[in-house]
């Protein structure tokens, strides 16, 4: 069992570090996007977006299995998972190359292969550093975790803005992200003063397997999102608009910096329990409102000032940015409502479910872009709200399979900020409204507070 003081202590440090980590990435992309303009911004960020997904299906679900199991991972454990994520990796990279051209074709994004080529070539480097970086969440030593990732990230920043400064342009943020990659890959060993190590058992590979892979299917899916839609977008709104709608959804990242600190620390504290039904059903309805209300502010803040910083800070060029942003924000917080069922339906081994799920969302958005493309990218923008039904689906599969309950305060919550930000994008002053109605409800807030902060603690 883990302290709990301990995984108290390694939640503060994640939502801190995910907070400076999210500032980095948004002021990062802010600068790219305005040194690089949309075409080749897009380029840059189909690119990441790709590598996200597959670093993750190369994974197979076998760190969620090291993380989760009740013992501690022995060094044969550990070996044979790296000897099988490491050909995980090289199969996945040399299939990612094949499929580059086709890819390129249907995305309609310009030189977009040798860069692919380039993002998929280094996925084993990637692959490499999971080992030791398990060995310390096991223990929610985070602290070093943190800084090689903040350091990685600033590594890979002032070479890319320096490089995209003296004329490379989108080649600079993909060689800083290459040099990141590359620092992020062997420096945990080195803090660890190990070396990896190439071992082969098939009873462990086996089990880790059986464990892994509908983990590992089910994050890809989920993974994939980004990626999907701005292939997506780029086939029917073109290159530009795959750029626009990059950078919102990274300044939209910025504002929802709990989520995924919650779900790092959840793997290693909240996955032995997970069949104790009463109590983790409790527990995610309290996170998913804290989130949610956590949420509504940094929206109703950046949606405020983000038109006014496009024009400022990058130029009309970027103008059309604007126009997606209350949208993408919008949904969001929408899907916040939902976020933590998602989660829960991974850890507790519901594969079919989640995969069942992310095929609905991926429908349901492919749909709604292609119905309103006609309008042209204010179409795109207003996809990102009609998609919310397809949310309903994993939160059914939640109450049915882990005996979750509907919260009807994080929805209402959720409707009042998304009506707040699309609201605002109109020109209509509805702003009165979330605030009278978490007035109303402040009472509740207190609770679901103290609710969550008994459960960390």
């Amino acid at each position: 069992m883990i302290p709990k003081k301990l995984a108290a202590k390694a939640g503060n440090i994640l939502v801190i570090s995910h907070l400076v980590s999210g500032a980095l990435t948004v002021l990062v992309a802010v600068a790219f996007s305005k040194l690089l303009g949309p075409q080749e911004f897009a380029i840059y960020s189909l690119c990441l977006a790709m590598n996200a997904a597959s670093n993750t299906l190369c994974r197979l679900g076998i760190n969620s299995a090291l993380l989760t199991q009740k013992e501690f991972p022995t060094n044969l454990e550990f070996d044979t998972a790296i000897t099988i994520m490491l050909t995980s990796a090289i199969v996945v990279a040399l299939g990612l190359i094949a499929l580059l051209p086709l890819l390129a074709i249907f995305s309609q994004v310009s030189y977009f292969i040798l860069p692919g080529i380039l993002t998929s070539v280094l996925l084993p480097v990637q692959i490499m550093s999971l080992p030791p970086l398990i060995r310390m969440e096991r223990q929610l030593n985070y602290m070093p975790v943190v800084a090689i990732e903040i350091a990685g990230q600033l590594i890979g920043y002032i070479v890319g803005i320096g490089l995209t400064m003296i004329g490379f342009g989108y080649w600079g943020p993909l060689i800083g992200w290459c040099l990141r990659a590359v620092f992020q890959g062997f420096l945990p060993w080195v803090v660890l003063g190990q070396a990896p190590h190439l071992r082969w058992n098939k009873p462990i590979a086996l089990r880790l397997l059986r464990s892994g892979v509908g983990y590992g299917i089910g994050s890809t899916f989920l993974q994939s999102r980004t990626f999907i839609i701005l292939n997506i977008v780029g086939r029917f709104y073109g290159q530009s608009a795959v750029g626009y709608l990059a950078l919102t959804i990274r300044a939209a990242s910025l504002i929802m910096p709990f989520r995924s600190a919650v779900m790092r620390v959840m793997l290693p504290t909240v996955g032995p329990i997970i069949n104790e039904k009463q109590k983790m059903a409790s527990a995610l309805n309290s996170a998913t409102e804290i989130e949610v209300l956590l949420t509504i502010p940094f929206a109703i803040i950046a949606v405020a000032l983000f038109e006014s910083l496009v024009k400022i800070v990058l130029g009309s060029v970027w103008i059309p940015a604007s126009s997606f942003f209350p949208w993408v924000v919008a949904g969001s917080i929408l899907a916040a409502s939902h976020a933590q069922s998602m989660s829960a339906l991974l850890v507790a081994g519901h594969i079919k479910e989640s995969i069942i799920s992310s095929i609905v969302f991926l429908v349901s958005i492919t749909t709604a872009l292609f119905s309103l493309s006609w309008i042209g990218i204010s179409g795109c923008a207003v996809a990102f709200i009609l998609v919310w039904p397809a949310y309903w689906v994993q939160e059914y599969f939640s109450i049915h399979r882990l005996g979750t309950r509907w919260s009807k305060n994080g929805t209402i919550w959720a409707i009042a900020g998304a009506v707040t930000c699309v609201s605002w994008s109109l020109g209509a002053w509805l702003l009165v409204f979330p605030t009278v109605l978490i007035y109303i409800t402040r009472s509740e807030i207190l609770a679901r507070f103290r609710s969550i902060i008994k459960y960390i603690r």
